[in-house]
C-alpha cells in the first residue's frame, strides 16, 4: 500500500469514527470514544493528530538485522554460554 493509500484509508478512518462517536447516545458515545484507543489515540484529539496515529500504527517496523558476534571470540569454547550449553 503506498503512502498515499495509506493517508487517505486514516482519513476515512478516523472520519468514520468521529461521526459514529458524534452520532451516538451514552452508553455507545463511551465505547465508541474508547474503541480505537491504541491506534488513533483519544477520540478528543484533532482529526489530524488521529489520522497521523493511525498511518504510524500502520507503518512496517524495520527490523535491524542481528550482528554476526562470532568474530569476537577466537575460539568456540570462548563464547560464554549457560553451563547446559554445548556446542556441537
Amino acid at each position: 500500500m503506498s503512502e498515499a493509500d495509506l493517508r487517505r484509508e486514516a482519513e476515512e478512518k478516523v472520519d468514520e469514527r468521529i461521526r459514529k462517536w458524534e452520532e451516538a447516545e451514552p452508553p455507545l458515545k463511551e465505547l465508541y470514544g474508547f474503541a480505537g484507543f491504541l491506534t488513533y489515540g483519544e477520540i478528543t484529539l484533532p482529526r489530524e493528530k488521529q489520522v497521523e496515529n493511525y498511518v504510524r500504527s500502520h507503518q512496517p517496523t524495520p527490523r535491524l538485522p542481528l550482528p554476526d558476534l562470532r568474530p569476537l571470540y577466537d575460539e568456540p569454547e570462548d563464547i560464554p554460554l549457560h553451563e547446559d550449553t554445548q556446542l556441537e
